[in-house]
C-alpha cells in the first residue's frame, strides 16, 4: 500500500507566475500614476497663472497703479509701477518671481509662438490690458487636464481647455 503525501509548499512555477502578475500590475499602476501627476501639475500651474493674472488686474484698479505680468522661458515676474500713466524701468517694483515646471506656448490669432520671452499683459489703472487678445497654453496640452489654457483679452482673463486650435472656456 502506497501513501500519497500532501504537498505543503508552492512550486517554483507558481511563484514565478505570481511575481510576474505583481510586476505587470505595478507597471500599469506606475504609468497611470505618472500621467495623473502630470495632469494634476498642468492644472495646478494653469490655475496659478490664472490667479496671478487676475490678482495683477484687480490690484491695478484697486491701487491705481500699473501692474504687469512678464513671462520668461522659465517663469514669470509680477511688477508694479509708480507712474499711473507710463510704465518705466526706473519706477518699477518687482512683486514676485515665479518659476514654472512646464513650458508655455503663446497663441496670438492663428499663430503659435513657443518663445514668449518678455511678453505679457500690462494692466492700466482701470484694469485693462492695452494689447490683450492672446492665449497662453500650458504644455503638455495633451495631458488630459481639465484646464490648460488662459485667454487674456483687454478686459478679462478666462480659463479653459484647449480643443483643437481654440481654448474653450470652463
Amino acid at each position: 500500500m502506497t501513501f500519497l503525501r500532501k504537498a505543503n509548499g508552492v512550486t517554483l512555477v507558481e511563484l514565478v507566475i505570481v511575481i510576474g502578475i505583481i510586476a505587470f500590475a505595478s507597471t500599469i499602476a506606475t504609468i497611470s500614476f505618472r500621467s495623473w501627476v502630470i495632469k494634476y501639475n498642468v492644472e495646478a500651474q494653469t490655475r496659478e497663472i490664472y490667479n496671478d493674472l487676475n490678482r495683477a488686474r484687480s490690484n491695478a484698479f484697486q491701487q491705481k497703479k500699473i501692474h504687469s505680468v512678464i513671462f520668461q522661458p522659465s517663469g514669470y515676474v509680477m511688477k508694479t509701477y509708480s507712474s499711473q500713466s507710463e510704465p518705466t524701468a526706473a519706477g518699477q517694483t518687482v512683486l514676485r518671481k515665479t518659476g514654472l515646471k512646464y513650458g508655455l506656448t503663446m497663441k496670438s490669432g492663428a499663430a503659435l509662438n513657443a518663445d514668449i520671452s518678455d511678453y505679457g499683459p500690462t494692466y492700466d489703472i482701470r484694469g485693462y490690458d492695452a494689447l490683450g487678445n492672446f492665449t497662453l497654453i500650458v504644455n503638455p496640452y495633451d495631458a488630459g487636464s481639465a484646464v490648460n489654457c488662459i485667454v487674456i483679452s483687454k478686459s478679462r482673463v478666462n480659463l479653459g481647455r484647449i480643443n483643437g486650435a481654440t481654448c474653450e472656456f470652463r
